[in-house]
């Protein structure tokens, strides 16, 4: 078993000119693409998570703009293979370190960030 660590904050400054173009490219991809479901947020929640999901791929040195299908499951395919789900609101359940997936398999929740 892991010892478990707090998590830290990933802090990015969205101010000056960088941040600007970063928050200005989240809402005009929220505005093309509209993802609709049970789960999507409104408007806005959606334009905070591409925000992150963009500011999560900046500093990967991947591309900016997320793919359009948003109902994959995960929000970044690592080159290795690795899925990630970028969150930055408020879920309907808090964060579990396990979880019961399909077929009652136990599974443990490290793709997050």
């Amino acid at each position: 078993m892991y010892k478990y660590f707090k998590p830290k904050p990933i802090i990015f400054p969205l101010q000056g000119e960088e941040g600007f173009e970063l928050r200005k490219k989240a809402v005009e991809f929220v505005e093309k693409v509209k993802v609709k479901g049970a789960e999507a947020g409104n408007e806005q929640e959606q334009t905070y998570g591409i925000l992150a999901q963009m500011v999560i791929r900046k500093m990967l040195c991947m591309s900016l703009e997320p793919d359009e299908d948003q109902s994959k499951g995960f929000d970044i395919l690592l080159p290795s293979g690795v899925r990630v789900d970028v969150k930055c609101r408020g879920g309907t359940k808090p964060f579990q370190e396990k979880y019961v997936g399909s077929g009652d398999l136990e599974r443990e929740a490290k793709h997050n960030f």
